[in-house]
């Protein structure tokens, strides 16, 4: 276990990168605005310095180290536990995600993740490089990474709506060879929706209880945080409907493409089967059989297989089945 970043908040939004034990005396004191963030290699030590360092709950500690937890909000007696589900990138054309912990005890908000976090690192990285914060309060610091989190989400899911309008227009135009590529989009949608229906009832959470960080001032900074979870949830909902209306038309493509070629088929046979009674007749190995020994009876028995044939043709056609 490695703690990566230990920034500190001061009182005029400044913001410093500090050394862990630094870190801890600030979170001991629980009067300074503080964010750690620890990144998660070995559960067991992460879990040892989660208990003897800052004396959390041991649910909560339990749910920090495991891993594919479920975005979540525990409220215990000095502080709060919350998951939320990032997404980390692309692999074999799905999505990945990881899940970020949130602890907030007093002014110290503790950040835990079992990789690399981009937007995380991203956020550090942007006020290390501005050194200051629009507000020195953990809970301004806890919207801002949620905020950053949820942003990701957006850009992944136009990639995906993109992708939906190139194969809607491909199977618009015919295209029956796209089943697989619908399936993989659609797993990828539900794959999204089993994270984010869960964050936005965390996100819902946050406004209802009566938690300390979440003040008068920060408040509308989560109800705005609140809504763009509910436009994410819906645009996947939206996209899984239209998802579902694109595999309908390429099933019923596909099936209308399937009767064509039965019906030509049936078509052909049926000419063929006319034809091979005619030579079926013909080839019985009767001795008196009518114009077998007839001179254009070679000739003739074409002519009669040729005309039932165009006759099956033209009735075919007046009934409306060619």
């Amino acid at each position: 276990m490695a703690v990566l970043k230990a920034l500190a908040i001061g009182a005029d939004r400044s913001i410093k990168e500090i050394d862990y034990p630094t870190a801890l005396q600030r979170f001991k004191k629980g009067k300074e605005t503080t964010w750690i963030h620890i990144f998660d290699e070995d559960p067991e030590e992460c879990a040892k310095i989660l208990s003897d360092d800052f004396h959390f709950h041991p649910v909560a500690i339990s749910d920090a180290v495991g891993r594919d937890e479920r975005p979540e909000l525990k409220e215990f007696d000095d502080h709060i536990f919350l998951v939320a589900p990032a997404v980390v990138g692309m692999k074999h054309g799905e999505e990945q995600y990881d899940e970020v912990n949130f602890f907030v005890k007093g002014q110290t908000l503790v950040t835990i993740s079992h990789i690399d976090i981009p937007c995380l690192m991203a956020m550090i990285q942007r006020w290390k490089s501005r050194m200051i914060v629009s507000k020195p309060e953990v809970g301004y610091i806890v919207f801002a990474l949620l905020d950053s989190i949820l942003d990701d989400y957006f850009p992944q899911l136009d990639a995906i709506e993109d992708h939906v309008d190139e194969v809607s227009d491909l199977i618009y135009q015919g295209d029956t060879h796209r089943m697989r590529e619908l399936l993989l989009i659609k797993r990828r949608m539900l794959h999204m929706r089993r994270r984010l229906g869960p964050f936005r009832d965390v996100m819902n959470s946050l406004l209802r209880r009566d938690l300390d960080f979440v003040t008068k001032e920060i408040e509308p900074y989560y109800h705005d945080l609140f809504d763009n979870t509910l436009r994410l949830t819906e645009l996947v909902d939206t996209n899984r409907d239209a998802l579902t209306g694109l595999l309908d038309i390429h099933l019923s493509t596909v099936s209308n493409n399937l009767n064509e070629v039965m019906k030509k088929m049936t078509v052909i046979s049926t000419v063929l089967m006319t034809s091979a009674l005619i030579a079926g007749i013909y080839g019985m190995n009767f001795k008196d059989i009518p114009e077998l020994t007839w001179r254009y009876g070679y000739v003739y028995c074409w002519a009669l297989m040729i005309g039932s044939s165009a006759l099956v043709l033209w009735a075919f056609r007046r009934k409306g089945w060619l």
